[in-house]
């Protein structure tokens, strides 16, 4: 994944070991058209069940939000998160774990919180989630939907400073407004 800040291109990547095709280290690069500079953020456990292990969204300072996606030794799947403002990174926090399969997640900045949309599959059944949270750390969790259909490509935007959850299920596209 690639954002232009400025005069840099900020390129995040998995290295992803060939003895260990579960194992990678998700890597950010800065390049100012001279020179590169490479930061390790963190190793990351893949899991056959997520597509996508981390996503980033830039925010009104110009500033990189990371949120990834890691199994931890108890087989645990845990959404971490991390900011690169002032350019520093942030230390990672672990936020909270997701049960189930067929995981998918989105992020979303603004001045005050970070919004998570989560997609995922528990015993038949699909669910999606809203979670934000501020610079407090307190973490909030609102239910947006549940099904028994196949939930597919959830993503939220923001419109006329309105937060909307938005999703495919069967070919057809539904949305949920929250307003704070």
């Amino acid at each position: 994944k690639i954002e232009i800040i400025g005069d840099e291109m900020h390129i995040f990547y998995l290295l992803i070991q060939k003895e260990a095709e579960n194992y990678g280290v998700l890597v950010h690069s800065i390049w100012n058209g001279r020179e590169t500079r490479s930061s390790k953020l963190s190793d990351i456990v893949m899991m056959p069940y997520v597509n996508d292990h981390y996503t980033i969204n830039i925010d009104y300072g110009q500033n990189i939000s990371l949120l990834f996606i890691t199994e931890e030794g108890t087989r645990e799947t845990t959404l971490n998160y991390c900011c690169y403002k002032d350019r520093e990174w942030s230390r990672i926090k672990r936020l909270y774990s997701i049960k189930g399969q067929d995981i998918a997640f989105g992020m979303l900045s603004d001045q005050k919180y970070v919004h998570i949309l989560n997609k995922h599959r528990e015993q038949g059944r699909y669910y999606l989630d809203h979670v934000r949270f501020g610079q407090s750390d307190d973490i909030q969790k609102f239910k947006v939907y549940e099904s028994a259909q196949v939930l597919e490509e959830p993503l939220c935007f923001r419109k006329k400073g309105r937060l909307y959850a938005c999703w495919l299920e069967e070919n057809k596209i539904f949305y949920s407004v929250f307003d704070s």
